[in-house]
């Protein structure tokens, strides 16, 4: 993305002077704040609730100001230079306990109901769905979701899940924990142009713990809102900050209202119903058909830029076919049948635009379609022992694609 300089400073420095997020710090607290995160680890190995070989790996030397930098959101229609404030903690005070606290969280982010892993597992997890003439696809994101949480709602949610943190390391007891946790949420600061501002709202775009902390209280808020909609929702996914949902109609103004009334005014939810009876969600594009079954489509945003690893520069070999024998597979297999020749044409284009020979291109189209076929065949062999599926659609009886 190319943005004039001074335009990308000024709307940098302009979110830095919201105060209901940042404040400026008179003196660079990093030693401060490294001879503090030292402290609590030194007490957790005088305890033993962490051995040497831990505090050693935990403890900080020479650590540097957290540094801010800002990606523009040209997805974004109404403002395509809006910025996506990031910071760069790596090497920073409180980064080595925020790396400790994942592996605390972990036992609780395995058991998230609404998460979704990839595409892949959304689109399995919509086989077999018919949605109801009175339902509708919906899509939500949490906006600015890293910069807004509030830490009263982060802390009352990660406590909540004491039990299960407890289970990583037996030995942690409750008021050592909420030392860690308090510090790692107190502690984020950053540095712009020799200004040091702390961030007193949400966590930052870039530690590590900042991705599992959303989800954590995601869930939160997804489980409380939710459970009021119950009998009106009958699929839910959720990836980071995006979701989709199939919803009965008559709830979705409500539902929307519900998430933004849960913790106003500090977080909000924006909501797109389905255009064309269909919705996308991360690659793929969720479809309701006449009938009410769900097919999925390959989706890309229309900021797609369609490079990959141009044929001409001196990768292996190995590594561009890979990565265009990839591409296409992962296209095919997102996408129901009937959209395959549209998307073997589309990928054609992309491998054309980034050199790679048309004979080279025919052959991996020819070996992809093949393989497909050959899984699919293996798959349905193996399920003519297995009882009848209903509401699914046979792949090794469609028409091969075109290629030529």
């Amino acid at each position: 993305v190319l943005m004039n300089k001074d335009e990308y400073h000024k709307r940098l420095h302009t979110m830095l002077q919201d105060t209901t997020s940042y404040l400026p710090i008179e003196n660079d607290p990093t030693k401060t704040l490294e001879r503090k995160a030292n402290s609590i680890i030194y007490s957790l190995c005088k305890s033993k609730t962490i051995d040497k070989i831990t505090q050693t790996r935990l403890v900080s030397h020479k650590c540097v100001a957290p540094r801010i930098y800002a990606l523009p959101k040209v997805h974004k229609k109404n403002d395509p230079q809006q910025l996506r404030p990031i910071v760069s903690t790596i090497d920073s005070p409180n980064y080595n306990l925020s790396k400790y606290l994942i592996e605390l969280l972990k036992p609780c982010i395995d058991t998230e109901i609404f998460n979704t892993k990839n595409s892949f597992e959304t689109k399995d997890s919509l086989k077999g769905i018919t949605v109801p003439p009175t339902h509708k696809l919906i899509s939500m994101d949490a906006v600015s979701l890293f910069t807004t949480i509030p830490i009263s709602l982060i802390l009352d949610v990660i406590n909540k899940h004491w039990p299960q943190i407890q289970t990583r390391n037996p030995k942690l007891r409750y008021n050592q924990f909420n030392q860690i946790l308090n510090f790692v949420l107190e502690s984020n600061y950053l540095v712009y142009q020799s200004n040091y501002y702390k961030q007193v709202k949400g966590v930052p775009q870039g530690s590590p713990i900042s991705p599992i902390i959303a989800d954590l209280v995601l869930d939160h808020i997804f489980s409380t809102v939710l459970d009021k909609f119950k009998n009106k929702i009958i699929w839910i996914k959720k990836y980071v900050d995006d979701s989709a949902l199939i919803v009965h109609e008559d709830s979705i103004t409500p539902l929307l209202q519900e998430f933004n009334s849960f913790c106003s005014p500090h977080m909000s939810f924006t909501m797109e119903v389905e255009e064309h009876n269909s919705i996308p969600f991360l690659d793929i594009k969720i479809i309701k058909q006449q009938d009410g079954s769900i097919i999925t489509d390959y989706y890309h945003k229309p900021t797609y830029s369609g490079r990959i690893i141009n044929f001409q520069s001196h990768q292996p070999f190995n590594y561009k076919f890979n990565t265009a024998k990839n591409l296409l597979k992962r296209r095919l297999d997102l996408a129901d049948p009937k959209f395959h020749n549209r998307i073997i044409e589309e990928t054609k284009t992309v491998l054309l635009s980034n050199q790679y020979p048309i004979k080279l291109i025919k052959k991996i189209i020819y070996i992809t379609i093949n393989n497909n076929r050959n899984s699919n065949h293996s798959q349905n062999t193996s399920s003519m022992t297995q009882p009848a599926r209903t509401n699914t659609t046979s792949v090794a009886n469609s028409t091969t694609p075109k290629f030529a």
